[in-house]
């Protein structure tokens, strides 16, 4: 099992390099699935690839087929969709919605 701290955009990056350097890091960090998507996160996880180069990050709360790109640009390794599949519709075909933009954005 890993805990990951859930990353907000009020949290700060170097809180992050503090716990690194005091234990060894988990492998992803996410945005909380509690909250809606803030645009101000994008810097947020742009800082954190920067900084966390060989880690790997997810995104949880807030993605959608209009924001898949903007997570793809700044280097977002995986993205957990929950409600835009779950509650929005048919589950089955709103899961393909979302598998078929990101093949369409990696085509690009």
């Amino acid at each position: 099992m890993k805990v990951v701290p859930a990353i907000l955009a009020e949290t700060f990056n170097d809180f992050l390099v503090r716990i690194r350097q005091a234990e060894r890091f988990t492998n992803y960090v996410q945005i909380d699935y509690r909250h809606p998507f803030k645009r101000e996160v994008l810097k947020k996880i742009e800082e954190a690839r920067k900084t966390f180069p060989e880690k790997k990050i997810s995104v949880d709360g807030g993605v959608s087929l209009d924001n898949l790109k903007s997570f793809m640009d700044i280097g977002v390794d995986s993205v957990c969709v929950g409600s835009r599949i779950f509650l929005e519709g048919n589950p089955e075909g709103n899961y393909r919605r979302f598998i078929q933009r990101v093949r369409e954005l990696r085509a690009h």
